[in-house]
């Protein structure tokens, strides 16, 4: 993905210029030069004299700026690095132009505006740091990029070193000995500094701001420039343009550091920001290139060429051109498919940060590789802190059972997904019930394992049970109601092991026992104490139907007074013998609005296999009805 920087790169140069007063009056310094340099009022002698202290006042402002910027808060290492090399430099290059104005005051004189061995060495010097701290600083981004950025640079510079030495150069005769290593290095590094200033604009962490990297980067370039093309100051008609060709250059390397300084201040006032980052391909080796070639041909053709061949430099030169020119259409629609590429990425990016659901990629091994954001919101659990565990590790330990059978389900049909539920561990220690779907795309390169997205059902699931409770079971009391006694019975006659334990007797031999239960007189405790009362009495009963019966059994009430209880596996022993329970702690006395009452209850009892289901509970109803009747008969 594109980097960002710094929001102070955006920033307008025109506004700071009018606004900032240091800014302000170099402008106007600015102008002053250029018509008091470049217009025929005055003499040459009184611009001679205010040459060097304006040249040494724009080597103070630079090397405090410089150091202001080195005193904000809260910069970055690699920033302050930066500019404390640059307090030095303007520290030495302050040195240098007071050395060569001592020896100018003495002889006010057109020849000392040349640089001296000593102050070109101090020169050299002070701008050494800066170029060093350029060329050692980071650069983001992974080996490839890294080597990509150093390439370009050399055939930048090599192109540059080519212009100065064929082109630029003087005279080398001129100048001897160390004066000429002197010269060609300061004047070289210029144009170093020039090209490292544009090279790391370029790049996505430079240590200077868009308006200091502009005066900066121009500054230096015009130094090397016109200390390499300026002709003798012997020349009297070449002696004010000579002069404006320093100090123009100086206000621009002394505005710099203000630039940098306004930028941070704005930055930190604003709360920082971002632009988009750099194109990903320089342009500047094709341009040198290109440059090199055409010097090429100027070259030959000084030299005289023959027709043939100046022909086929000619070709040679238009063919590179169109190649190059080839590379960069090339590289404009790489530039534009990244960039689509890129915001396509932040878009799914955005979508899977903000959604509800949860995603997880799990590797073949079962570990998660990849949970999206949401799985914070989900189950509380930092998206990082689950890379690389198990997925069976945050799921119940009932519901990790069914991860092999998804897996296997998936990979018989990888283009559809499989729907499944299970609980997983929250933050909280509770557990919260999942609904995933899960893809297979572990033959996928791009993916490399499963795609499971998940959305918390927990509340839809226990609003899910509370209606099927509330549709299955009788509100009062709280036992099965006739629907799911039913359903129990159908159960028990489709699957004769159902309720069977493991490794028991699990055959057709094992029996259903079927209690049919209704209370006697019951009718006149709702009449005389109210049908309060008779609530009371009927979830008393359905209370001890349940501690008698266990929770093997199923106790139901079938509606008004009457309840029922299917046992299985039992044997007709077991069943007579709950029966006889059930009757004792029916009859036991209650306490019921303020009275003590005795209940006793008609049972009547079927047992058989539990394919026969339905006709015991027919046999077992019958059969409380005949006690019902004998008891009756006995009174």
């Amino acid at each position: 993905m594109p980097r960002s920087v710094p929001r102070s790169l955006t920033r307008s140069v025109p506004r700071s210029l009018t606004r900032d007063p240091v800014l302000a009056g170099l402008l106007v310094l600015t102008g002053l030069v250029l018509v008091g340099y470049l217009t025929p009022v005055g003499g040459s002698w009184g611009r001679l004299l205010a040459f060097w202290p304006i040249q040494i006042a724009l080597d103070v402002v630079l090397l405090a700026g410089s150091y202001r910027v080195v005193r904000l808060p809260d910069i970055p290492a690699d920033t302050r690095r930066f500019w404390r090399s640059m307090t030095l430099a303007g520290a030495l290059l302050t040195l240098s132009d007071v050395v060569q104005a001592a020896q100018n005051l003495r002889h006010i004189t057109p020849a000392l505006l040349n640089s001296g061995n000593l102050q070109l060495a101090l020169i050299a010097a002070g701008i050494a740091g800066p170029i060093w701290t350029m060329l050692t600083h980071p650069i983001p981004g992974l080996r490839r990029e890294k080597l990509r950025f150093w390439l370009d640079a050399g055939a930048t510079i090599i192109a540059a070193a080519v212009f100065i030495w064929t082109l630029l150069m003087p005279d080398l005769d001129s100048r001897g000995g160390a004066g000429l290593l002197l010269y060609t290095a300061s004047s070289a590094a210029m144009l170093v500094a020039a090209f490292g200033v544009v090279k790391l604009t370029l790049a996505d962490n430079p240590p200077f701001n868009r308006g200091a990297a502009i005066t900066g980067g121009l500054g230096a370039c015009l130094v090397g420039v016109c200390t390499i093309v300026a002709p003798p100051v012997e020349e009297s008609w070449t002696l004010h343009l000579f002069m404006v060709s320093r100090l123009v250059p100086c206000v621009l390397l002394a505005a710099c550091a203000r630039f940098q300084e306004i930028g941070l201040r704005a930055d930190a006032a604003a709360g920082g920001g971002t632009r988009p980052a750099r194109r990903r391909h320089s342009p500047l080796p094709y341009v040198a290139a290109i440059a090199a070639q055409f010097l090429m041909i100027v070259l030959l053709f000084r030299a005289g060429l023959p027709l043939q061949l100046a022909g086929g430099v000619i070709g040679v030169t238009v063919v590179i051109g169109l190649v190059i020119a080839r590379q960069l259409v090339t590289f404009a629609d790489v530039d534009t498919l990244v960039t689509e590429v890129s915001r396509q990425e932040q878009r799914f990016r955005a979508l899977v940060r903000h959604a509800s659901d949860v995603t997880l990629v799990v590797d073949r091994a079962g570990s998660i590789t990849y949970a999206s954001p949401a799985l914070h919101r989900v189950l509380g659990l930092p998206a990082e802190t689950v890379t690389g565990t198990r997925l069976a590790d945050i799921l119940h330990p009932d519901d990790a059972t069914q991860l092999d059978d998804v897996v296997l389900r998936s990979a018989a049909d990888p283009d559809r997904g499989v729907p499944w539920r299970a609980r997983a561990r929250h933050s909280d220690g509770g557990w919260r019930w999942l609904e995933i779907i899960s893809t297979n795309r572990l033959d996928d390169p791009s993916v490399d394992g499963i795609i499971s997205n998940a959305r918390d059902i927990t509340l839809a699931r226990d609003l899910e049970q509370q209606l099927r409770h509330q549709a299955s079971h009788d509100q009062l009391t709280g036992l099965a109601n006739r629907l799911l006694f039913t359903e129990r019975l159908d159960r028990i006659a489709r699957d004769p092991f159902l309720g069977s334990p493991p490794g028991g007797d699990a055959g057709p031999d094992r029996l259903v026992g079927m209690l049919a239960i209704d209370l006697n007189d019951f009718k006149p405790i709702n009449d005389t104490l109210g049908h309060q009362a008779g609530d009371t009495v009927l979830m008393i009963v359905a209370h001890r139907l349940s501690a008698c019966a266990g929770d093997t059994a199923t106790v139901a009430r079938l509606g008004g007074d009457e309840f029922a209880v299917i046992l299985h596996p039992t044997s007709v022993a077991e069943t007579a013998a709950l029966a006889d329970r059930v009757r004792a702690a029916i009859a036991e006395p209650m306490h019921v609005a303020g009275q003590d009452l005795t209940v006793s209850a008609s049972i009547g009892v079927a047992t058989g296999p539990p394919n026969a289901a339905e006709e015991l509970h027919e046999a077992a109803d019958a059969a409380m009805y005949e006690t019902k009747r004998d008891a009756k008969a006995s009174r």
